[in-house]
């Protein structure tokens, strides 16, 4: 009986897990990236190396000089790794087009079709610091300011654990304008009983972005809103006994249950018929926190948030039968 021949050691051997589904993606590469590299093999090379890179957290290309693990090789469609040279030669000859027709083949938004699905649109903020080209600035919420960045748009499908979308923009765009792209892309492709959409407080920024969302009746809207001091200080005065009590698990397993309450009330907004209907959430204050003199003076003690339920309702809060967007 003859053994198989050894190729060596790696350290990556929990990576060839995922080789049928990079194998399905690489696929998809030939037939749409082929043509702009000359070959279906390059495309191969080049789409099976970048999804490695990404799932074994490889930070940088030039890494690739120095990694000369076999496993990786094979997992990169090659006996050896590919050099950073030859693989930014690959990356920077794919023409946008191609790139744009790979995406488009692997949204997979059919599975959404004549069903009710919740979805999520995400904003990730990645900071550059290159001075080679002109990068628009735009604010970084973790480091709170404003810096050359860009932003990157997730459409997610939380039930299935699924990513359905992926846009790049310069730190400039705006989370509005890409729900509005998403939306129409959607509602133009698949055919959904009802569309769900949960949205970050970028969305509800300004009045003139939720007056825009509203051309979308057959959408429900679930809109994080800014703590506005205007917005706080109407929902500390909604009674108390509106307030039901909820508890949600604790940041770890076996942590202590976070307390909170719900009330439900509506918004209006100007250049929208109907109010909002508005989920106010209070945050019960932890134990240790400082309390301003202001807040302690009037008894409150607690974190104040507020989502924006955009599902056409009366004035009576019944929810009302939605036009056709």
């Amino acid at each position: 009986m003859s053994r198989a021949h050894l190729v060596g050691r790696t350290h990556f051997g929990g990576a060839f897990l995922l080789l049928p589904a990079a194998l399905a993606l690489s696929r998809v590469a030939e037939g749409t990236l082929a043509r702009a590299l000359g070959s279906a093999g390059k495309a191969r090379r080049l789409v099976l190396s970048l999804f490695f890179r990404a799932a074994l957290g490889t930070e940088r290309i030039l890494h690739f000089e120095t990694l000369d693990d076999p496993g990786f090789a094979i997992l990169s469609g090659g006996k050896k790794v590919i050099s950073r040279s030859r693989l930014g030669g690959l990356v920077r000859a794919v023409t946008t087009e191609g790139v744009k027709k790979l995406t488009l083949a692997t949204e997979s938004r059919g599975a959404l079709r004549h069903r009710r699905v919740t979805l999520s649109l995400d904003e990730h903020v990645v900071a550059r610091f290159t001075r080679k080209f002109k990068i628009p600035k735009g604010f970084h919420t973790l480091r709170n300011k404003k810096m050359r960045a860009e932003k990157l748009f997730f459409l997610h499908w939380p039930e299935a654990r699924r990513f359905l979308g992926l846009v790049v923009t310069p730190g400039n765009g705006k989370l509005i304008e890409r729900t509005l792209g998403f939306l129409r892309a959607v509602r133009r492709r698949v055919q959904v009983h009802q569309l769900r959409l949960i949205i970050d407080a970028g969305a509800s920024a300004t009045n003139e972005g939720l007056r825009r969302l509203d051309h979308f009746g057959k959408t429900v809207f679930l809109i994080r809103a800014p703590r506005r001091p205007g917005y706080v200080d109407a929902w500390k005065r909604l009674p108390r006994a509106r307030f039901t009590p909820y508890e949600e698990p604790g940041r770890y397993k076996g942590a202590k249950p976070k307390k909170i309450e719900l009330a439900e009330t509506t918004t209006t907004i100007r250049g929208i018929a109907r109010p909002l209907r508005t989920v106010v959430v209070r945050e019960h204050a932890m134990k240790g926190a400082v309390i301003p003199v202001s807040d302690r003076d009037r008894g409150r003690l607690d974190v104040y948030h507020q989502l924006c339920v955009h599902d056409r309702l009366d004035v009576h809060g019944r929810r009302v039968a939605r036009r056709r967007a």
